[in-house]
């Protein structure tokens, strides 16, 4: 008998253990698999879809929208003629945007996806992409699209919110303008974001601050050959064009096909209202082009993939340019869901977003292969959410996180394939974000561009082209970037007010401040406004104007108009007992304190209660405590039912055994 409870019991122990461990590893290795399973539909392209021909490369495969792993441009035959190609000197350059990109990113992309193409091409470096501070002229502030997009389009740094312009409010040239005039260039701008967007605008001839609607006469007057994004007609730009420029402008993908033969084409995407395609956790009420929905939605809104994009604008721009005697052309290409994902911190959609951008940037190479006076640069303008990979990040997928809703300043790639001379030079560790935009516009014949090196020396590029950039050492910029903890207020009773102070903040004038605000359905208003009543910002709580608006959470960048102290976040609305408002914020910028330096005003009155750390216990008032408890991680019923079990099994054998 003693054997037998013996027997039973390392039985039942060892079936609990593993039967617990299971369900544990379940928990923490999520199956990303389900990802991939989008409607495999094949697209009936229009346009030569092959590319060209010249090294008998596999046709572009244009069903998937980029998650899908099973329809992919990135195979043997491609990466095999990234090495065998032989490239001369650039008459095309295409630049390609992972917005919000980052080297984590493309890592945990590729280990649960696949090979990546992009880490197929030759030649790999990375960039800084701190903005300026406009007083200090420093690089020490967390750079946003509009600085990061500048800088590589102009050669310039600048600062937050700047698009082509210069710390000064200079108009300053960007490549697209520079090749046009120059060489006479076809230009294409295109992006699956909002065609006046950040880094489209800086690109583009916008020379204004990124909310100034001048950008819109700007671009229209720019006029690029082929324009491509969500919202182009949003400020008529066809009005600064002659009907001598033969412009078209479609209302829809389909629309673009049929008119395919025009000068100039600009092609103004819907939103896409139909959210199916996203989960639960991140709909979206109104967007763009995300890669996330499924081929039906995408095609049913009017509206194209990605790689469908990539595909038709390289072969519009190149037939353009053979019938303007073979002048080239230069397109950038951005894919914002990379930056959106990065924003929601949602690793799913990141994953689906890089996958995408993968597909895009294998059309490109394939393209360079077939046509190898191409040079193809792919790179970001600054990376968002700041994920980190931490210590068996492999085997345990919980430990994969995004650290922020916001940028922030890890270094980004830059990676390039073509003629070699002009290639290898991006191929350099920390080069800074206005060095490549010097390094593309110098590949392309154009020596006298960016920050002049008499006044910016640590910005020159001649180091790097003499091969000497190893040898010299760059000014090390420490950035300021304080992250605060989530806070939180919870509503003792109903209330039609909840509001916090942030004190203690003591920032430089033009420090920027960057809050994530999540509230109650029942919030309709809020107001932020410094220590002297100066309104930073005040905006209806109505979904209108923000991406997450739907789950509750908006996003605020707030420049101070004077050095700032504190800052106070006051919610309007209808509320019940227990609703809680959380703020998430980040700040960069000059002399600004250290995290621990920061307090909050305590607020403690009958409508709600103390400002606290949403990480530690919500302490309401006894009288007004609910009776909600915490929902615990999957893995701990199951862990502690096993071991419950299990010293019930032991006990009663030790009884037994004992009475025997």
């Amino acid at each position: 008998m003693k054997k037998v409870l013996i027997a039973l019991c390392l039985s039942l122990v060892l079936v609990f253990a593993v039967s617990s461990f299971a369900m544990a590893s379940d928990y923490a290795n999520r199956d990303l698999g389900e990802m991939w399973e989008v409607d495999e539909t094949l697209y009936t392209w229009k346009v030569n879809a092959t590319l060209g021909g010249q090294t008998n490369l596999p046709a572009v495969n244009l069903g998937a929208t980029g998650g899908n792993a099973s329809i992919t441009n990135v195979n043997d035959q491609l990466i095999a003629a990234l090495t065998s190609t032989t490239f001369v000197k650039p008459n095309n350059l295409i630049c390609a945007f992972t917005d919000g990109g980052g080297f984590p990113e493309i890592t945990f992309t590729e280990y649960v996806s696949g090979n990546l193409i992009v880490n197929e091409m030759p030649y790999q470096g990375s960039h800084r992409t701190n903005s300026l501070n406009p007083t200090t002229l420093k690089a020490n502030v967390t750079t946003d699209s509009a600085a990061g997009g500048t800088a590589l389009a102009t050669g310039y740094k600048t600062a937050y919110g700047y698009m082509a312009i210069d710390v000064k409010k200079n108009e300053i040239p960007t490549l697209a303008e520079v090749l046009r005039e120059k060489f006479g260039k076809i230009i294409g701008i295109v992006t699956t974001d909002w065609s006046y967007d950040a880094t489209p605008a800086a690109f583009g001839g916008a020379h204004c601050e990124r909310n100034d609607s001048a950008k819109g006469k700007q671009m229209g007057t720019f006029a690029p050959d082929l324009w491509i994004g969500v919202g182009t007609n949003d400020y008529s730009p066809t009005q600064y064009v002659s009907a001598e420029d033969d412009v078209y402008l479609a209302k829809n993908w389909a629309e673009a096909e049929a008119n395919y033969n025009h000068n100039k084409l600009w092609v103004d995407l819907p939103n896409i209202t139909d959210t199916t395609g996203f989960s639960a956790e991140n709909l979206n009420q109104s967007c763009c082009i995300y890669n996330y929905f499924d081929y039906a939605t995408i095609k049913s809104s009017g509206n194209a993939t990605i790689s469908m994009m990539t595909a038709f604008s390289l072969t519009w721009l190149q037939a353009k340019s053979e019938a303007n005697n073979n002048v080239g052309f230069f397109m950038m290409f951005e894919n914002t869901g990379t930056d959106m994902a990065g924003h929601a911190q949602e690793v799913e959609w990141g994953v689906i977003e890089y996958r995408a951008t993968d597909e895009m940037v294998a059309i490109c190479l394939k393209f360079a292969c077939e046509n190898p006076d191409t040079l193809v640069v792919f790179t970001a303008d600054h990376e968002t959410g700041g994920m980190k990979l931490k210590n068996g990040w492999e085997s345990d997928l919980s430990k994969v996180k995004y650290t922020s809703s916001s940028h922030s300043n890890q270094d980004v790639p830059v990676f390039a394939l073509g003629y070699e001379e002009y290639a290898k030079l991006f191929a350099n560790e920390k080069l800074f974000n206005c060095q490549v935009g010097k390094l593309m516009a110098y590949a392309m014949g154009v020596e006298d561009f960016g920050m002049p090196a008499d006044e910016w020396p640590e910005y020159d590029i001649a180091p790097v082209i003499a091969g000497e950039w190893g040898k010299t050492e760059a000014t090390e910029e420490k950035v300021t970037y304080i992250e605060g903890k989530v806070l939180g207020i919870a509503a003792k009773a109903e209330t039609s007010e909840i509001k916090f102070t942030l004190n203690n903040m003591n920032t430089g004038a033009h420090a920027m401040l960057t809050l994530a605000v999540k509230v109650p359905a029942g919030a309709t208003n809020i107001v932020i406004t410094d220590e002297n009543g100066n309104v930073l910002r005040e905006q209806a709580l109505d979904g209108a104007s923000n991406y997450f608006a739907d789950q509750g959470c908006y996003f605020f960048s707030l420049k101070a108009v004077a050095d700032l102290t504190k800052v106070t976040v006051k919610v309007t609305g209808t509320f019940a007992k227990a609703d809680e408002v959380l703020v998430d914020y980040v700040t960069v910028g000059a002399n600004i304190n250290t995290m621990d330096n920061y307090d909050v005003t305590t607020v403690e009155t009958d409508a709600y209660a103390s400002v606290h750390d949403v990480a530690e216990t919500v302490e309401i008032p006894a009288e007004d405590k609910t009776d909600d408890k915490a929902e615990l991680p999957e893995f701990v019923i199951p862990l502690a039912v096993g071991a419950v079990a299990i010293i019930a099994i032991v006990v009663v054998m030790v009884v037994v055994l004992k009475k025997k």
